[in-house]
């Protein structure tokens, strides 16, 4: 299937955009998808296939990022306008997956709104970049800013793409990767730069008590093993599931592994 129209929620500090298809159903609980730092809404194509047919699917395009305004960078700001989406779209409770990027917001999310998660995914994500308020950006993330001033969207995809995927991707998956990842703006990436370098997820996720499942890919370059082990040894009774031959795009890279993984993990029927 192809995605869905773009839509957007308008509040009184800004907008928000985002991808929203299938079943809508009172006995069914919707699934919510928040992206990581090179991605968009758009990266979950996959997942629409895969889960549209039974499930009301939701993407958000995380703030500064796609048409979503940016907003202050605080994981706990970031966790509110996700709770702000849902309220607009009259949603209680989810079943909700952030990769990367994205797993630090649903981290968040989970651990200052738990009644209103389900189930949990964290996909090749970490606990936070734990650093004190007001630091210069750690080198990594401000080589990724200056690329994005001095390069056009599409060079910056292309050259950013082979860091995260796993050798030997097939060519169409690099390059759903690359022009997903050419739609970063500079000012998105800086404030989720702040936000993820600032954050420590460690009190909200040592508290969680609803299904946690942490995923990681075999050979993802950007978040090892030893990170997601550490965020899975603080969740209480997390399991964690690796992905074979996966880098860091799963979701794309291996989405059949990947969506049999969140199927078991939300109890999918």
């Amino acid at each position: 299937m192809p995605l869905p129209a773009q839509q957007t929620a308008v509040f009184d500090w800004g907008k928000l955009t985002y991808l929203d298809a299938g079943q809508h159903s009172d006995h069914r609980t919707p699934l919510v998808f928040a992206h990581g730092l090179a991605g968009a809404s758009q990266s979950w194509l996959r997942q629409f296939e895969a889960f549209a047919d039974t499930n009301r699917v939701i993407a958000w395009d995380t703030p500064g990022y796609g048409g979503s305004d940016c907003v202050d960078s605080n994981a706990d700001i970031f966790a509110a306008k996700l709770a702000e989406l849902l309220d607009s779209l009259g949603i209680d409770e989810i079943y909700l997956t952030g990769h990367s990027m994205g797993g630090i917001v649903a981290g968040r999310f989970a651990g200052q709104y738990p009644e209103r998660v389900k189930a949990l995914v964290l996909s090749c994500t970490f606990l936070g970049g734990l650093q004190p308020v007001g630091l210069p950006l750690s080198k990594g993330y401000q080589s990724r800013i200056d690329d994005l001033n001095r390069l056009p969207g599409e060079q910056y995809g292309r050259e950013r793409a082979p860091n995260m995927v796993a050798p030997d991707t097939p060519t169409d998956v690099l390059n759903m990767v690359a022009k997903i990842a050419g739609g970063t703006t500079p000012a998105g990436m800086e404030s989720a730069a702040r936000m993820l370098q600032e954050a420590d997820n460690r009190p909200f996720l040592e508290m969680l008590s609803m299904p946690v499942t942490v995923l990681e890919g075999e050979l993802d370059p950007v978040i090892s093993a030893d990170r997601t082990g550490e965020l899975a040894a603080l969740i209480p009774g997390a399991k964690k599931v690796t992905l074979p031959g996966a880098g860091h795009a799963p979701y794309l890279e291996k989405p059949e592994d990947y969506n049999a993984a969140i199927r078991q993990a939300f109890d999918l029927d």
